[in-house]
């Protein structure tokens, strides 16, 4: 039973602030675009046919189907209402996941101080990352609470049934529900060394091997892969394409201080409130047990950086036990708890960006991140349809943070050679597109082998290949936004063509300001 406190009031206004300044972020150029076209498909078709929208995908390419149900939410969210619609999914599961983390903190006999401050550090730490949206954030509504019950106190059958149904949905969500599993183990091992007699230590591990079989059961039942959902999951992370991405190397590796220092500071936090419950008499084994490879994990990948940051304050928070420190709780009546609660929900969606924009009919591009390019893409599509026997039909060479856009756009009819979904490219096509990208030598060459005729990428990461371009004789650069002031480096274009290539005579191409926000609309079917 959750009894409402002002502790708890404060926590869900809090939570409630953080998810209304989220929905007011543009939405980001990358990746979430490709996997709107892939949740297009689930909607219409119920199966992924990745060529019909990137024809350079790699047909059965590991991680196809990892993503499916959050590729099927944000379709449907953009079909109720565009930009704004995946915008307000993505309040939503800020708002539903800071919420039930209180609330259950709070069922667990969380005291008003600490749950404020829980939940404070939870918002700081995830400032970096939630704003940004993606199918991960999706994930992180099951898995917050997910950790809380797996720590639930007392020897309860149902937190390990709920948390079962919760890894299960996790797993058909995204790739990320292996962190789930490791999370369910960790803790069962954890909470049966702390027992104090056999009942106590063999419960833990039977209600750990419960919620995997339930989980196992609903991803097997579920998910388009099957069986082979694990060994799929595990063959994308092995990816070599995939490795080689930023967020997969080391996080020492990491040139930002500002990310070590974050991460040093977290562990020293919860390495520090791990000594103060020892401390205490109460040694928080299944809250070491999580805690401790999750905290050293990001050594190895700092992608495992966004687990830390979410799991950290919760195992803070469940370190203590129930009732700690005993201050004198001010509690509220049931209905005058609630409708603080209810008042701060209102507020948010009052505040919203998406409310905003549906109130005062915004286009989609003007809630767009700056570096979309949108406007190039529109420029394309009204070259190459309708579908005329001289049309171009030329690929284009694009970064991984622009191409994702330009596939959803596109689609076949101008195809993007490069996109963030780097798991889905043949290897010897990866390669060539670095090549290119790094203007190494041969990068015209490649260009050439591969038909592009088009070059769209950010000027400001890509100096070696806009000079290349410059000084080639088969290409004429038509925009370069460079010294352009008071822009966003990532919205800084270079548009280059081939000059005897399939979009030579597009001269409205020669108009075009990449990072300009004209009305587009959706692209044609």
């Amino acid at each position: 039973m959750i009894q409402p406190s002002r502790g708890l009031v404060v926590a869900a206004w809090l939570c409630l602030a953080f998810a209304t300044m989220a929905s007011r972020v543009p939405l980001n150029q990358t990746d979430v675009w490709l996997h709107l076209a892939f949740g297009t498909q689930w909607l219409d078709r119920g199966r992924l046919d990745p060529a019909d929208i990137t024809p350079i995908a790699l047909p059965g390419a590991p991680g196809l189907n990892s993503y499916w149900l959050s590729q099927a939410a944000i379709a449907w969210a953009w079909t109720k209402g565009g930009v704004a619609g995946i915008q307000a999914l993505h309040a939503a599961a800020i708002a539903i996941r800071l919420l039930a983390v209180a609330m259950l903190l709070k069922a667990c006999g969380c005291a008003d101080r600490r749950l404020v401050l829980v939940m404070v550090v939870t918002v700081g730490l995830a400032i970096g990352h939630a704003p940004v949206f993606r199918p991960q954030v999706l994930a992180e509504l099951w898995a917050a609470p997910l950790l809380v019950l797996v720590l639930w106190p007392g020897i309860a059958w149902w937190p390990w049934l709920a948390s079962g149904a919760f890894l299960g949905a996790w797993a058909l969500f995204h790739g990320s529900f292996l962190v789930g599993v490791a999370l369910v183990l960790a803790a069962a091992t954890g909470r049966a060394l702390a027992g104090s007699h056999r009942a106590r230590r063999l419960m833990p591990l039977g209600g750990g091997l419960l919620a995997l079989g339930i989980a196992g059961a609903l991803a097997v039942g579920l998910h388009p892969s099957g069986w082979n959902a694990l060994a799929d999951t595990l063959a994308m992370g092995a990816n070599r394409a995939v490795r080689l991405q930023d967020e997969w190397q080391p996080l020492m590796a990491n040139r930002s201080a500002v990310s070590k220092l974050l991460w040093v500071a977290s562990l020293f936090w919860w390495a520090w409130a791990m000594a103060m419950a020892a401390r205490r008499g109460h040694f928080p084994w299944a809250c070491v047990a999580v805690g401790l490879p999750l905290a050293l994990a990001p050594l190895w990948h700092q992608r495992f950086l966004v687990w830390w940051y979410l799991a950290a304050p919760i195992l803070v928070a469940r370190a203590f036990p129930p009732g700690e420190p005993r201050e004198e709780e001010t509690e509220l009546a049931a209905w005058q708890g609630w409708l603080g609660i209810g008042t701060g929900l209102a507020a948010a969606i009052a505040l919203c960006g998406p409310a905003m924009a549906w109130t005062n009919a915004l286009a989609d591009e003007s809630l767009m991140a700056p570096a979309t390019p949108h406007a190039i893409a529109k420029a394309l599509r009204g070259a190459v349809q309708p579908m005329h026997s001289n049309q171009p039909g030329g690929r284009i060479f694009v970064s991984e943070s622009l191409g994702d856009y330009l596939a959803w756009s596109l689609g076949p009819r101008a195809p993007a050679l490069l996109h963030s979904h780097v798991h889905l490219l043949p290897p010897e096509h990866y390669d060539a597109c670095l090549t290119i990208k790094w203007a190494r030598p041969g990068w015209d060459r490649q260009l050439a082998a591969w038909g592009a005729d088009l070059v769209l990428v950010e000027a400001m990461f890509h100096p070696r290949l806009r000079d290349g371009l410059a000084s080639h004789p088969d290409w004429i650069i038509l925009r370069d936004d460079t010294p352009v002031a008071n822009l966003d480096p990532r919205a800084k274009m270079l548009l280059a063509i081939r000059r005897e290539g399939s979009f030579a005579k597009v001269h409205n191409l020669m108009a075009v300001d990449p990072a300009s926000t004209a009305p587009q609309g959706s692209p044609d079917p």
